[in-house]
């Protein structure tokens, strides 16, 4: 995993959704932002100005990691999210999926026809753990750099597969619909380890 604990400006092989307007769609109440920021992915939501107005755009960034000739891995990472006494509540998650996001929807409001496949991680096609879990590790509201793990029983059985995608979502419920306040997550020290030799995948 290149550039894991975002050390470095962000791209390739990192790559992100697009951010505020798509065609079509009615604008976003503020300037919506993923970037690197002190060192850490940093996911900036404003309002989707849509429907009753109370939802961010749900934004995913995602890197391609090739995992010929392993058996499984440990997945460990640090997120900070908006914190639920605000107007705002914060969500986000990261996990192993086996197939490209490129060109996954924005949209999350469920009254939507173009509502985001990967709005909802339940819903999501993740990788599975050994003790049979889905292989993602999600942040509530009001987290403060806290650090989950997916290891020992809890670690991702990739031996079916070639290549997999680290996946990282983020969105923003919003208390107060129409507000132009922002919501802000962020994850950092991504760290994906080969259980059988211990190193770390670079």
């Amino acid at each position: 995993l290149i550039n894991q604990d975002f050390s470095s400006a962000f791209g390739p092989p990192w790559y992100k959704s697009n951010v505020g307007l798509t065609t079509g769609a009615t604008p976003m109440l503020g300037t919506d932002t993923i970037a690197v920021t002190s060192g850490e992915l940093t996911f900036t939501h404003h309002v989707h100005n849509n429907f009753t107005a109370d939802k961010s755009r749900l934004y995913y960034a995602f890197q391609k990691i090739d995992v010929s000739n392993l058996n499984t891995i440990e997945l460990s990472a640090k997120g900070t999210t908006a914190a639920a006494a605000t107007n705002v509540t914060g969500d986000l998650v990261i996990g192993l999926i086996d197939f490209d996001p490129t060109g996954s929807n924005t949209m999350n409001y469920i009254q939507s026809n173009s509502y985001s496949s990967i709005a909802n991680p339940l819903n999501v096609n993740w990788l599975q753990t050994i003790d049979n879990q889905n292989a993602y590790l999600e942040w509530l509201p009001g987290a403060s750099a806290e650090t989950k793990t997916l290891i020992e029983t809890s670690a991702i059985d990739v031996s079916n597969h070639s290549e997999v995608w680290v996946l990282i979502t983020s969105k923003v419920d919003f208390v107060t619909p129409s507000t132009t306040d922002s919501g802000v997550n962020s994850i950092d020290d991504i760290v994906l380890t080969n259980t059988e030799t211990l190193n770390v995948l670079q």
